[in-house]
Formats: C-alpha cells, sequence, structure tokens
C-alpha cells in the first residue's frame, strides 16, 4: 500500500504510463507525473477531468483509492479494488457469523474512544470544565453497544462546546460544511482500507443503511473524527462559503496528521489501517484486547515515536 495523497483541483486529463500517474494540466502546461506505486488515495476535485479507463484499472490493482466530488466539493464517488484480499471469502464468512454481542462489545469500544477523543479536544481548546466532566461520566456509562445512546448525549454537549451554544451539527453553516468534508475524507480513506482487507463494506458494526454500501467504514471512523473537529475549530477564521481550496486541502491532507496508539504515535492513514488489521483478527478471535483504538494527540515538535 502507498504512502502518498494526491489532490488535483484542475486538470484537462488524467491517465498512465509506465507505471505513473500522469496529470494534465493544460495545454501551456507540461503533464506531472507520479509513480502509481507510492500512491494511497488521490482526490480529484475537477468535474471536467478526463479519466482514461486504464488509468482507473492500474489504480485499483495497485490498491490505490480513487475519489471524486460533485459541484458542493464533498466527496461523491470512490473507486476501490474490487477483489482486494486473497482470503476475501473467508473474512466474509467471520463477517456473516459474527454474533450481536460480539458487534455491541466492538462498537462499545470505538464509541468510548470517540468520546475520550472529544474530550481531549476540549481539554486542548475551550478547556470548558463542565462538559469535560460531562464527557468523563458518558464515557463511564457507555454500556455493551452504548444501549443508552451516550454517543448521541456526549456530541450534542461537545459540539455546543466547542462551536458555541447555538450551533447546531447539521446545519446550514460553513462549520458544518467543513465538518462534513472532512469526516468524508476519512471515512473514504477507510473505505479503501476495509477494502483491501478483504472485508465488505455493507456490513457493519452498528451502522445497518441497506442504501448504504459503506456501514462498516462510517463505523470505524468514529474514533477519528475528533481529529477533524480540531483542524476546523483551529481555523474558524479561515472559513468560507462555499469552503476555499486551501481549506479542502488541509482537510485532505489529515489522513497525514498523528494520533496516538498503544502509546506511540503513528500517522491518521495507517492507525486506520491498523484498527482495520484489528477489527479483522477480532472477527476471528473474539478477543476484544487486539483492538487498539486512536486517541487524539495535539501536534507538537517533538519526533519521538513515544506518546506520554
Amino acid at each position: 500500500m502507498g504512502f502518498r495523497q494526491i489532490y488535483i483541483s484542475k486538470a484537462t486529463k488524467l491517465s498512465c504510463s509506465d507505471g505513473q500517474l500522469i496529470v494534465h494540466r493544460n495545454k501551456e502546461e507540461q503533464p506531472i507525473s507520479f509513480p502509481i506505486e507510492d500512491l494511497d488515495i488521490v482526490f480529484l476535485e475537477d468535474p471536467t477531468a478526463v479519466i482514461t479507463a486504464r488509468l482507473l484499472t492500474e489504480l485499483a490493482q495497485k490498491g490505490v483509492a480513487f475519489m471524486t466530488c460533485g459541484s458542493n466539493y464533498l466527496p461523491a464517488a470512490i473507486s476501490i479494488p474490487f477483489n482486494g484480499y486473497y482470503k476475501q471469502p473467508e473474512i466474509l464468512k467471520f463477517q456473516f457469523n459474527c454474533l450481536p454481542s460480539k458487534k455491541n462489545k466492538m462498537w462499545e469500544t470505538l464509541i468510548k474512544a470517540k468520546i475520550g477523543n472529544q474530550l481531549a479536544v476540549l481539554e486542548n481548546t475551550v478547556k470548558d470544565e463542565n462538559t469535560c466532566e460531562l464527557l468523563k461520566a458518558y464515557i463511564a456509562n457507555v454500556k455493551f453497544g452504548d444501549s443508552q445512546n451516550m454517543e448521541g448525549a456526549a456530541a450534542k454537549a461537545y459540539f455546543r462546546s466547542l462551536f458555541g451554544p447555538t450551533f447546531i451539527r447539521f446545519g446550514d453553516t460553513p462549520i458544518s460544511s467543513a465538518l462534513n468534508y472532512g469526516y468524508s475524507i476519512l471515512t473514504g480513506a477507510l473505505i479503501r482500507s476495509c477494502a483491501f482487507n478483504g472485508l465488505n463494506g455493507n456490513i457493519g458494526i452498528w451502522h445497518s443503511n441497506m442504501q448504504n454500501a459503506n456501514n462498516l467504514a462510517c463505523d470505524l471512523v468514529e474514533p477519528f473524527r475528533p481529529v477533524v473537529d480540531y483542524y476546523v475549530y483551529q481555523h474558524m477564521e479561515e472559513l468560507t462559503e462555499p469552503l476555499s481550496k486551501e481549506f479542502r486541502h488541509g482537510l485532505i491532507n489529515l489522513v497525514n496528521e498523528y494520533v496516538a496508539v498503544s502509546k506511540k504515535k503513528y500517522q491518521v492513514s495507517y492507525a486506520m489501517e491498523m484498527l482495520v488489521d484489528d477489527y479483522v483478527e477480532y472477527l476471528k478471535t473474539g478477543d476484544i484486547t487486539c483492538v487498539h483504538v486512536p486517541s487524539f494527540m495535539v501536534k507538537t515538535n517533538d519526533e519521538s515515536d513515544e506518546c506520554e
């Protein structure tokens, strides 16, 4: 799997030659190229660009996710490998046979991690002690499968503390647009990791929407969402409607930010691969201790791989 994310805002044509992604910008400029084997995600915003079938095939064979967006700049489609893993039938069997009790335990683990990361964001931003204490109580009360919906209660308190008491998560505001964009990018990265590991994205842990082909990625992305929240909070003065190219590029680049996993720091993209690997192992063994969820961490100049 590659390590580079390519963001293309304008292009006339995308093609491939000799293992290279070729980006044709216009007649006046020379095409630029990138080794396909180095790529992780290619993100294209220009709806007028011509894309060759050979390129799509090459990207799929190399396990590269290719994302395109709509007129609102939100990711609208993703191309991923059709058969990304040689033991795909075996993995599918584990998914189908996963008992509700096992899914409930996994969901409990993900939600505790998500609320814990929301707490860390507040502690490093608004420092709202009352809401922080409330989130701690919600974490303690997350039960099997989050049957009491501590996730929803925590989200309501968290977003109002972070973005103001009048903020409505799904309102028509630049903040909501930025959050939606960032969440879509992270979900897209997880869709790719799930496919590469032979998982069927339709079979979720908690999400079960029959019209959503990516229920699983929508579940696994939960602990990573606060990474987007923190970025949007830190850059609220730069928010515009629609989102600027620079802001969108910053959100795409969040897959290169760091989170902590088992007290070591990893880029978000790699931590996602680790979580997907752990989930596959959990499906096989039922041992929740093999699942290592990410913890939010503030970016520092410390180059050490160890986290306090």
